[in-house]
């Protein structure tokens, strides 16, 4: 049955894990918890988000995931109007507050305008497409959103862009050497001194100690400056090459703590009793005036212990010159012995083709495979492994430039490691801004590249970035993996994702497998992204292909999507750039 309008106050609540609903008040214990109503078919047309009740709504949200549209987000003092093609499924949450909290309602719907209403709207926002810049544009990109049967948002009042906060840190201290002790019931904190916890955290910290009892340290996000940087879940991998500078750690018990450097305790914790004795709250527990400013130095490049034969794995078709600067990297600015190129032709009618290939072949070791089909990354990779040789393989767009030697050393350092899986570099545009520094999981609702666009003086100053670590996934851009691993799982599914998502579910099963996805900070390379073929939804045709694509990946992977533990649900979901959720850059509730 089409719904017309979905009382959330009324709704019955799809499961009651981690909140619940008395009446009209909703009760979170822990953070970021969501009341999920499960899937609801919505009537064709516009509808609103209506929301009323006591305090501060600001953080109050709805988020609507279908395979067309995988995240839309509706705060309640958001005045977006969505239109929704008739018949469409979603499935249906509320966040109350990233904060555990108690809050009472009068209203809380999701509500199909009326026609008189829709009418209104209409009429406003043609006159208001007609007064920007370049209206056809516009209007042709409307067009194809909704041949698309995607959804189409209208804001009715103009409200500034939401911006990252902290364009540039003025660097006051260096990291801290001094700790202070704030001492809770059934815990201790150890804060940098001059840090200020927020009043409420030693409670939400022994309720956490109390429903986990093997866990016997906790870490949180700090808030600097106003600024924040989630901190993912506990990772022993980012631990060997890095130090942590950003408190609260908390502990359990009331042992003296005082002068420790929790960083330190923190890696003896997960010595003594494992990683999964240490967790993370997605929440800024303390604050500070100023910036810390960290100590990071890169890796060296490694001796390798040996010397695996790499294949190199490089479909191509259209961007002889990218190709060409592709081979021109591998040769000069890689330094790796032991390589075979895979050129896997897809169709290239350029006549220059083939003298690129000789000239690098001068000094490469080159192999052309040709697999002229419709465009399918996975069978077109498939078509180069069985003409490779290698022990290692690499997959590697023709739009990827190596730019220093030794990244090829610092990859195949990870892809030897007992456990590991596959490995990814940190990508970069042209301008030094970041492409892709790993994928972070349920961005956008599927994935999407976590910092992507950060500028390279902000990227050189986050650890996360400029570190190894794993990731969730890496993208398919610039991935090697063991051929035995890759033979194991039975390569990229080239019937599920053709196009796009193929390299996340290669990383996810691997990951079901038991095997950890790296990612390499310190191997760096330039992306002069999708030049070579397009971005992904330029056309009507795509754009349906990816939402085919994108229903079997949720299938397949929601719940995966929904708590990436090498991410953090503190980021805004609805953008790559590492912006925080808006709600968290509010001050603290009470306590």
């Amino acid at each position: 049955m089409l719904s017309t309008s979905l009382d959330l106050l009324e709704l019955p609540l799809e499961s009651d894990e981690g909140i619940a609903r008395a009446g009209q008040q909703f009760i979170a214990d822990f953070a970021w918890r969501l009341a999920r109503y499960g899937e609801h078919r919505l009537k064709g047309g516009w509808w609103v988000f209506e929301c009323r009740g006591e305090g501060d709504l600001s953080s109050v949200e709805v988020r609507l995931s279908s395979s067309a549209d995988p995240l839309i987000v509706l705060s309640a003092q958001d005045s977006t109007r969505l239109f929704l093609h008739g018949g469409e499924s979603f499935l249906v949450a509320l966040l109350v507050s990233p904060w555990p909290y108690r809050r009472r309602f009068s209203m809380l719907r999701l509500r199909r305008l009326q026609p008189p209403e829709e009418f209104a709207l209409m009429a406003a926002g043609a006159s208001r497409l007609l007064r920007r810049d370049m209206p056809l544009k516009r209007i042709a990109s409307v067009a194809k959103r909704l041949l698309a049967r995607q959804v189409l948002g209208v804001r009715l009042s103009a409200t500034s862009e939401k911006q990252e906060r902290s364009q540039a840190r003025v660097w006051e201290r260096a990291a801290p050497t001094e700790f202070v002790v704030a001492q809770g019931r059934d815990c201790c904190a150890v804060i940098a001194a001059g840090d200020r916890l927020s009043a409420c955290a030693l409670d939400i910290v022994g309720r956490e100690f109390a429903r986990f009892e093997h866990v016997q340290a906790i870490y949180s996000d700090c808030r600097e400056e106003g600024n924040i940087t989630p901190q993912p879940e506990w990772d022993d991998d980012f631990a060997k090459v890095a130090s942590f500078v950003g408190p609260p750690v908390f502990f359990r018990g009331s042992g003296d703590s005082a002068g420790v450097n929790p960083w330190a305790r923190l890696k003896e914790v997960s010595t003594h009793f494992g990683s999964a004795a240490i967790r993370r709250i997605a929440l800024p527990l303390a604050e500070r005036d100023i910036a810390i400013k960290p100590k990071i130095e890169r890796p060296d490049v490694p001796n390798l212990p040996r010397i695996p034969r790499v294949s190199v794995l490089i479909p191509t078709k259209y961007q002889v010159d990218l190709l060409e600067k592709c081979l021109a990297g591998l040769v000069d600015r890689t330094g790796y012995p032991n390589l075979e190129v895979i050129v896997i032709d897809n169709g290239c009618e350029d006549p220059r083709f083939h003298q690129v290939l000789a000239k690098a072949g001068r000094r490469l070791d080159i192999v052309l495979v040709e697999d002229r089909g419709s465009f399918n990354f996975p069978r077109l990779i498939d078509s180069g492994v069985k003409r490779s040789s290698g022990e290692v393989l690499l997959l590697l767009n023709d739009d990827i430039e190596p730019i220093e030697s030794g990244w090829l050393h610092r990859m195949i350092a990870s892809v030897l490691e007992p456990g590991v899986g596959a490995v990814g570099a940190r990508l970069i545009y042209p301008n030094g801004d970041i492409q892709h520094a790993g994928v972070m999981l349920g961005l956008g609702g599927v994935c999407g590249h976590l910092w992507k666009g950060m500028p390279p003086g902000r990227a050189a100053i986050n650890a996360r970035i400029a570190l190894p670590g794993r990731r969730a996934a890496v993208t398919g851009a610039c991935l090697a993996v063991r051929r035995e691993l890759y033979n194991a799982i039975g390569g990229l599914d080239q019937a599920a994702f053709p196009v796009a998502l193929n390299d996340i579910d290669f990383c996810l099963r691997l990951s079901a497998q038991g095997y950890r996805t790296m990612y390499r900070g310190d191997a760096i390379l330039v992306h002069h992204e999708s030049q070579s073929r397009g971005p992904d939804d330029a056309t009507i045709e795509s754009r349906k292909r990816l939402a085919a694509e994108t229903r079997i990946f949720l299938e397949r992977w929601r719940l995966a999507a929904e708590d990436d533990p090498y991410g953090s649900p503190a980021f805004d979901r609805r953008s790559e750039s590492g912006a925080v959720h808006p709600a968290l850059l509010r001050p603290w509730p009470a306590g």
